[in-house]
Protein backbone atom coordinates (compact mmCIF):
# COMPACT_ATOMS: atom_id res chain seq x y z
CA UNK A 1 0.00 0.00 0.00
CA UNK A 2 1.52 3.54 -0.84
CA UNK A 3 1.69 5.97 2.17
CA UNK A 4 1.65 9.12 -0.50
CA UNK A 5 -1.58 11.39 0.92
CA UNK A 6 -4.60 10.26 -1.50
CA UNK A 7 -7.81 13.06 -1.31
CA UNK A 8 -10.61 11.91 0.45
CA UNK A 9 -13.78 11.15 -1.93
CA UNK A 10 -15.67 14.63 -2.69
CA UNK A 11 -18.20 15.29 0.44
CA UNK A 12 -15.97 13.52 3.12
CA UNK A 13 -14.88 15.57 6.15
CA UNK A 14 -11.44 15.92 6.43
CA UNK A 15 -10.39 14.13 9.61
CA UNK A 16 -7.96 15.71 12.14
CA UNK A 17 -5.34 14.87 14.57
CA UNK A 18 -4.78 17.34 16.90
CA UNK A 19 -1.10 17.41 18.45
CA UNK A 20 -1.06 20.07 22.08
CA UNK A 21 2.19 21.12 22.94
CA UNK A 22 2.41 23.37 25.90
CA UNK A 23 3.85 27.26 24.62
CA UNK A 24 6.02 29.42 26.53
CA UNK A 25 3.55 31.45 29.13
CA UNK A 26 0.36 29.47 27.44
CA UNK A 27 -2.96 29.42 29.33
CA UNK A 28 -4.82 25.95 29.14
CA UNK A 29 -7.46 26.43 26.55
CA UNK A 30 -10.04 24.15 24.45
CA UNK A 31 -9.17 24.32 20.75
CA UNK A 32 -12.22 26.08 19.69
CA UNK A 33 -11.15 27.15 16.72
CA UNK A 34 -12.16 23.25 15.50
CA UNK A 35 -16.19 23.30 16.61
CA UNK A 36 -18.33 24.07 13.83
CA UNK A 37 -15.50 24.39 10.90
CA UNK A 38 -17.39 22.69 7.68
CA UNK A 39 -15.64 20.19 5.95
CA UNK A 40 -13.71 19.01 9.33
CA UNK A 41 -14.54 15.63 11.07
CA UNK A 42 -14.93 15.73 14.62
CA UNK A 43 -11.07 15.33 16.27
CA UNK A 44 -8.87 13.73 18.42
CA UNK A 45 -6.24 14.38 20.29
CA UNK A 46 -2.28 13.95 21.02
CA UNK A 47 -0.94 15.54 23.83
CA UNK A 48 2.72 16.28 24.92
CA UNK A 49 4.14 15.24 28.48
CA UNK A 50 4.38 18.90 29.33
CA UNK A 51 1.38 19.84 28.32
CA UNK A 52 -0.26 16.75 30.04
CA UNK A 53 1.32 18.08 32.96
CA UNK A 54 -0.21 21.18 32.91
CA UNK A 55 -4.06 20.01 33.01
CA UNK A 56 -4.28 19.72 28.85
CA UNK A 57 -5.45 15.91 29.33
CA UNK A 58 -8.61 16.28 31.55
CA UNK A 59 -9.53 19.58 29.76
CA UNK A 60 -9.38 17.49 26.04
CA UNK A 61 -10.61 14.13 27.19
CA UNK A 62 -14.32 16.10 28.11
CA UNK A 63 -14.84 16.14 24.21
CA UNK A 64 -12.65 13.81 22.87
CA UNK A 65 -10.46 10.95 22.22
CA UNK A 66 -6.85 11.85 23.43
CA UNK A 67 -3.62 9.89 23.15
CA UNK A 68 -0.51 10.14 25.78
CA UNK A 69 3.44 9.29 25.52
CA UNK A 70 2.51 6.04 26.57
CA UNK A 71 0.26 5.44 23.63
CA UNK A 72 2.70 6.47 20.97
CA UNK A 73 3.76 3.64 19.74
CA UNK A 74 -0.59 2.31 19.44
CA UNK A 75 -1.31 6.15 17.79
CA UNK A 76 1.33 5.93 14.71
CA UNK A 77 0.10 2.19 14.38
CA UNK A 78 -2.88 3.76 13.38
CA UNK A 79 -2.04 7.35 11.90
CA UNK A 80 -2.92 6.86 8.30
CA UNK A 81 -6.79 7.47 9.16
CA UNK A 82 -6.11 11.12 9.89
CA UNK A 83 -6.42 13.34 6.75
CA UNK A 84 -4.25 16.18 8.66
CA UNK A 85 -2.10 17.60 11.85
CA UNK A 86 -2.97 20.67 13.65
CA UNK A 87 -0.88 21.74 15.81
CA UNK A 88 -2.09 23.96 18.61
CA UNK A 89 -0.82 25.29 20.39
CA UNK A 90 2.94 25.18 19.09
CA UNK A 91 5.83 25.55 21.35
CA UNK A 92 8.78 26.64 20.24
CA UNK A 93 10.98 23.30 21.78
CA UNK A 94 8.92 21.62 19.19
CA UNK A 95 9.49 24.02 16.31
CA UNK A 96 13.15 23.83 16.50
CA UNK A 97 12.73 19.41 16.70
CA UNK A 98 10.66 19.74 13.88
CA UNK A 99 12.61 22.05 11.94
CA UNK A 100 15.89 20.39 12.69
CA UNK A 101 13.64 16.82 12.11
CA UNK A 102 14.38 14.95 15.08
CA UNK A 103 12.23 12.25 16.47
CA UNK A 104 13.64 12.11 20.49
CA UNK A 105 9.58 13.15 22.11
CA UNK A 106 6.01 12.24 21.23
CA UNK A 107 5.17 15.25 19.58
CA UNK A 108 8.06 15.13 17.03
CA UNK A 109 7.66 11.70 16.18
CA UNK A 110 4.14 12.57 15.59
CA UNK A 111 5.01 15.27 13.11
CA UNK A 112 7.46 12.77 11.28
CA UNK A 113 5.20 10.65 10.99
CA UNK A 114 2.79 12.70 9.60
CA UNK A 115 5.35 14.20 7.13
CA UNK A 116 6.32 10.74 5.85
CA UNK A 117 2.96 9.90 5.06
CA UNK A 118 2.44 12.86 3.29
CA UNK A 119 -0.63 14.28 4.96
CA UNK A 120 -1.13 18.09 5.39
CA UNK A 121 0.16 19.64 8.50
CA UNK A 122 -1.18 22.93 10.18
CA UNK A 123 0.94 24.86 12.62
CA UNK A 124 -0.46 27.51 14.93
CA UNK A 125 1.52 30.45 14.35
CA UNK A 126 0.14 32.59 17.45
CA UNK A 127 3.49 31.79 19.72
CA UNK A 128 6.23 32.63 17.09
CA UNK A 129 8.17 35.28 18.47
CA UNK A 130 6.76 38.80 17.57
CA UNK A 131 9.05 42.02 16.53
CA UNK A 132 7.87 43.26 20.37
CA UNK A 133 8.96 39.70 21.97
CA UNK A 134 11.15 39.72 25.48
CA UNK A 135 13.00 36.71 24.43
CA UNK A 136 16.80 37.13 23.43
CA UNK A 137 16.94 38.62 20.04
CA UNK A 138 19.15 36.16 19.08
CA UNK A 139 17.11 33.30 20.19
CA UNK A 140 14.36 34.94 18.51
CA UNK A 141 15.95 35.08 15.07
CA UNK A 142 16.69 31.38 14.94
CA UNK A 143 13.23 30.52 15.99
CA UNK A 144 12.01 32.37 13.05
CA UNK A 145 13.93 30.70 10.81
CA UNK A 146 13.00 27.43 11.79
CA UNK A 147 9.72 28.71 10.63
CA UNK A 148 10.81 29.69 7.64
CA UNK A 149 12.84 25.69 7.07
CA UNK A 150 8.91 24.39 7.50
CA UNK A 151 6.66 26.58 6.51
CA UNK A 152 5.58 25.51 2.67
CA UNK A 153 4.87 22.04 0.83
CA UNK A 154 2.57 20.22 3.05
CA UNK A 155 2.98 22.60 6.00
CA UNK A 156 1.34 25.78 6.49
CA UNK A 157 0.92 28.25 9.30
CA UNK A 158 -2.56 29.35 10.54
CA UNK A 159 -4.49 31.29 13.70
CA UNK A 160 -7.93 30.61 15.06
CA UNK A 161 -9.27 33.85 13.70
CA UNK A 162 -7.99 31.90 9.88
CA UNK A 163 -8.43 28.28 10.73
CA UNK A 164 -11.90 28.11 8.63
CA UNK A 165 -10.60 29.68 5.62
CA UNK A 166 -7.63 27.14 5.65
CA UNK A 167 -9.74 24.40 5.94
CA UNK A 168 -12.37 25.66 3.44
CA UNK A 169 -9.67 26.11 0.64
CA UNK A 170 -7.72 22.74 1.85
CA UNK A 171 -11.56 21.07 1.41
CA UNK A 172 -12.03 22.64 -1.77
CA UNK A 173 -8.93 22.36 -3.84
CA UNK A 174 -9.09 17.73 -2.96
CA UNK A 175 -12.38 18.00 -3.87
CA UNK A 176 -11.66 19.28 -6.84
CA UNK A 177 -8.54 17.07 -7.44
CA UNK A 178 -10.63 13.86 -6.48
CA UNK A 179 -13.01 14.98 -8.99
CA UNK A 180 -10.86 15.33 -12.23
CA UNK A 181 -9.87 12.10 -13.93
CA UNK A 182 -6.73 9.75 -13.16
CA UNK A 183 -3.59 10.19 -15.10
CA UNK A 184 -2.90 7.18 -17.25
CA UNK A 185 0.52 5.86 -16.84
CA UNK A 186 2.74 6.23 -19.81
CA UNK A 187 0.54 8.93 -21.63
CA UNK A 188 0.65 11.44 -18.61
CA UNK A 189 2.57 14.17 -18.28
CA UNK A 190 3.06 16.55 -14.96
CA UNK A 191 2.98 20.24 -16.00
CA UNK A 192 3.18 23.71 -13.54
CA UNK A 193 0.07 23.70 -13.17
CA UNK A 194 -0.23 19.83 -11.77
CA UNK A 195 2.59 21.36 -8.91
CA UNK A 196 0.14 24.19 -8.11
CA UNK A 197 -2.66 22.04 -7.34
CA UNK A 198 -0.84 19.68 -5.00
CA UNK A 199 0.59 23.21 -3.45
CA UNK A 200 -2.86 24.27 -2.65
CA UNK A 201 -4.22 20.72 -1.37
CA UNK A 202 -0.74 20.22 0.33
CA UNK A 203 -0.20 16.62 -0.94
CA UNK A 204 3.11 15.39 -2.52
CA UNK A 205 3.08 15.59 -6.19
CA UNK A 206 2.05 12.16 -7.56
CA UNK A 207 4.39 10.74 -10.47
CA UNK A 208 2.74 7.00 -12.29
CA UNK A 209 4.92 5.30 -14.16
CA UNK A 210 6.00 6.67 -17.36
CA UNK A 211 4.52 9.96 -16.58
CA UNK A 212 6.45 12.80 -18.11
CA UNK A 213 7.74 15.62 -15.47
CA UNK A 214 8.57 18.77 -17.28
CA UNK A 215 11.83 20.30 -16.12
CA UNK A 216 9.21 23.58 -15.39
CA UNK A 217 7.21 21.52 -13.13
CA UNK A 218 9.98 19.83 -11.57
CA UNK A 219 11.81 23.26 -10.89
CA UNK A 220 8.11 24.83 -9.53
CA UNK A 221 7.78 22.25 -6.96
CA UNK A 222 11.27 22.49 -5.60
CA UNK A 223 10.22 26.07 -5.11
CA UNK A 224 7.69 25.71 -3.42
CA UNK A 225 8.68 22.66 -1.31
CA UNK A 226 5.65 19.80 -2.70
CA UNK A 227 7.24 16.80 -2.18
CA UNK A 228 7.79 14.53 -5.44
CA UNK A 229 6.54 10.67 -5.36
CA UNK A 230 7.25 8.57 -8.17
CA UNK A 231 5.32 5.69 -8.03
Amino acid sequence: MSNCALPPAPGTDLRPLLLCCHSEGGAVRLPDFLAGVPGLAPWEAAVSHSAGEHGWVRVLAAHGPVYVAAEADRLLAGLERFDLLVVAPLSLNSLAKFALGLRDSFPSRVFGAMVDLGRPILLETTGLPRPDTRINPHYAKIYRRYWDTLNGGSIAGFTPDTFAIVIDRLARTRRALAGKPPSLAGRGVITRDDVLAAFQAMTPLIVPPGTLLTDLAREEAEARGVPIRFD
